[in-house]
């Protein structure tokens, strides 16, 4: 057996540390770490070392989430009575020598420190997704098929409700992408609300995004009005090729053209990036794969990411990054750091 690299297992250690402050370790995961830490004594070494660290950062001592495993009052340091049983047998080491080393552990220490502030951010924000009529889980795509005639493919990470009566067809996009391909009744309008905005179909078939407070959309076919109820001098008409972006509680911004096989390429189980923004890639994998992906080097987000990914294999993306730019990855199971 090859041995192990120190700045692998330091990379390692850290993100162990985060897992277990995560508020999500729980027998399954302690599992993993003893099975981890049985594969050499340095690995011990490396997971302690993080715990000095850790405790030197005074401002984050007195976090809640890492009081769950720090006993301040315990002078035994990392052998704290509150830690996992794997590392109480564990002997305290002396912390690392040299500038470059201790650099090394400072900046990796604090990424692990803001991965467990933002604590693994589910992409179901709140319990309202949880509460939808239709919704898909990470990495999932689902085609609703309404009573109307109507079709709803549901992109990865996304929730919905629907409400139908006999004047209207309403559909509440509560997150996530959802393309939309309309039955025809102009009797019966077809309006999507999503951030404080109407989306209403003027024809049959366009793609509805969510993130955060802002949205987008994008016509394939037809038409579609988009408009802000406390702006209604400001509805825009879109048309095919065509997308327009708003803020919640904004008025629409000005309809640009997009390339639609861009912008529907997770249809065809792909994602295409041209000259994307490393910080945008990120983002856009976190959509589609469990665990979390953090740019913890925020220098890096300008560098650009070229290519055409099948979804199925969204690790790929993160090898090509890798091996084309200057940016290193350490991980444990679905959780990776760039830096």
């Amino acid at each position: 057996m090859l041995p192990d690299n120190n700045e692998t297992l330091e990379d390692e250690a850290l993100v162990w540390l985060a897992r277990m402050t995560s508020g999500e370790f729980g027998l399954t995961q302690e599992r993993e770490l003893e099975r981890w830490l049985a594969q050499g004594e340095n690995r011990r070494r490396a997971l302690a070392e993080a715990f000095d660290l850790w405790q030197a950062l005074g401002r984050l001592q007195d976090s809640k989430v890492i009081a769950r495993y720090l006993d301040k009052n315990d002078e035994a340091g990392a052998d704290s009575k509150n830690l996992p049983a794997t590392l109480k047998a564990g002997p305290k080491q002396p912390k690392p020598a040299g500038k470059k080393r201790t650099s090394r552990w400072a900046s990796l220490a604090v990424a692990a420190c803001l991965i467990v502030l933002v604590g693994w951010l589910n992409p179901y924000a709140g319990i309202q997704p949880w509460l939808a009529d239709y919704r898909t889980a990470i990495g999932a795509r689902e085609t609703v098929k309404l009573a109307d005639g109507s079709r709803i493919y549901l992109n990865s990470g996304s929730a919905l409700n629907t409400l139908y009566t006999p004047e209207t067809r309403r559909v509440e996009l509560i997150s996530g992408e959802a393309e939309f391909v309309v039955g025809k009744n102009p009797g019966r309008p077809f309006i999507v609300t999503a951030g404080g905005h109407e989306i209403q179909a003027l024809g049959t078939e366009f793609i509805v995004r969510k993130q955060s407070r802002e949205i987008s959309v994008t016509v394939v076919e037809s038409a579609v009005q988009v408009a802000q109820p406390d702006y209604p001098f400001g509805a825009v008409v879109l048309h095919p090729g065509e997308q327009v972006r708003a803020v919640a509680g904004q008025r629409p911004g000005a309809v640009v053209p997009v390339k639609l096989e861009k912008v529907r390429a997770w249809r065809d189980n792909r994602l295409v990036f041209e000259s994307e923004p490393l910080d945008k890639v990120v983002e856009e994998i976190n959509r589609y794969r469990p665990g979390r992906v953090i740019l913890v080097d925020k220098t890096l987000a300008a560098h650009r990411v070229s290519g055409v990914f099948d979804i199925d294999r969204i690790d790929r993306i993160l090898a090509v990054i890798s091996q084309t730019l200057p940016v290193k990855s350490a991980g444990i199971g679905n959780y990776v750091m760039l830096y």
